[in-house]
């Protein structure tokens, strides 16, 4: 009998820009330094779809891990699983998507008032990603952390 792993890749619930829009999501993110347009929270919806994706994985079988990239979206859809089963969030570049604004993030510390759940003693795989001067990662860059260079 071999071991095996499990592994559930998901993406993260409905976006809050694309609920109000495009246009009017970068209007309000002028108007509040706060908040930034490639850092979107979840919409109302995308926060039931992680309650519900939460409460489905907690009773499929054991979950040892949770690995999320560090935008709001992502830790605001893996917050109801880490609830659920008892288990930090791991925060890891490795695990964001290309073309994204990784610099316009703001440091994993100041996300620790509202994601205690955030595991501070955990060594991501990638720390940060490389970005150009407009604070997006370059395809070479996404292609070699994707392993393909």
């Amino acid at each position: 009998m071999s071991d095996s792993t499990t592994i559930y890749l998901l993406r993260h619930g409905d976006r809050f820009d694309y609920s109000i829009g495009k246009d009017a999501w970068v209007a309000r993110c002028r108007t509040s330094a706060s908040l930034a347009p490639s850092d979107p929270p979840l919409s109302a919806g995308g926060h039931a779809q992680a309650r519900e994706v939460a409460a489905h994985l907690a009773s499929v079988g054991r979950i040892d891990m949770i690995i999320v990239s560090p935008y709001l979206r992502t830790l605001q859809t893996a917050q109801p699983l880490a609830h659920a089963t008892g288990l930090p969030l791991c925060v890891d570049f490795a695990v964001a998507e290309s073309h994204q604004r990784p610099a316009a993030l703001p440091p994993l510390d100041t996300r620790l008032p509202y994601f205690p759940e955030i595991d501070t003693s955990y060594s991501p795989l990638m720390a940060s990603v490389a970005v150009d001067g407009t604070g997006v990662e370059p395809r070479i860059e996404h292609l070699r952390r994707a392993g393909f260079g």
